[in-house]
Formats: C-alpha cells, structure tokens, sequence
C-alpha cells in the first residue's frame, strides 16, 4: 500500500511540474512583449472583429465579461455555435506560440443575440 501512495504521489508531482511548467512559459511570452494593448469589444449578433491582424503578435487573450455566449474564430466570419465558444461569465481564450496555438490573423467574435463585452488583451512587438 506505501508503494502506491509513494507511485501516486510522484505521478501527481510530474503532473503539476508539467503544468506548473506550461504557466511559466506562457508568461514569459507575454513579458518577452515590448507592447500590450487591452481592449473591451463590443460583440453583437453579426460578425465584428474583436483583434485586428497582427505580425508582431506574441500572445493574446479573450475573456468573455458578459451574460450570453460568445464564439470567436480566427481569420474568417465568426458564426454563432460554431468555433471557439467563449462561455459567459469568465470564459476564455488564449493564444501563445509556447501553447502551439498563436495565430496572428484577425480574430471576429459573434454572440447568438445579446451584446456582450468581450475584453482582449494582446501582447505583441
């Protein structure tokens, strides 16, 4: 029985090391930026752009700060119930070369009826 707690207590240490390891990464992207923006979109019920193309991108982040369900999609027209779903309340999104996910083209962001505020922060150079 110690065995299996001592295996299952290092498993559960690789575990946050792994995920402890993807925090610092992240963050130092976004620090390694000579420049942030932050801007409070206002996203409707036909596609908006929510961040405009950007080569010098290092990083960015969506938060959704409002009631209804947002989706976003990156280099096309946002559709509603389609693409990445931003959920009320807190629902989030980030883009960063140490995640594998970084995209420097427009991101649009939809919602399937209310206005709702989406907040963006993007890192860039």
């Amino acid at each position: 029985m110690r065995i299996l707690f001592r295996q299952l207590g290092m498993l559960w240490w690789v575990w946050a090391s792994i995920f402890i390891g993807l925090a610092i990464a992240s963050a130092t992207s976004a620090r390694e930026a000579n420049n942030e923006t932050h801007a409070a979109i206002s996203c409707t019920s036909s596609t908006g752009e929510a961040l405009a193309l950007n080569g010098g991108r290092i990083s960015a982040l969506f938060v959704n700060d409002g009631t209804s369900t947002i989706w976003i999609a990156i280099n096309q027209a946002a559709v509603a119930n389609e693409g990445i779903r931003l959920n009320a309340n807190g629902g989030s999104y980030y883009i960063t070369d140490a995640d594998g996910n970084l995209d420097r083209e427009a991101v649009n962001c939809i919602t399937a009826s209310a206005t709702v505020i989406l907040l963006v922060t993007e890192w860039f150079n």
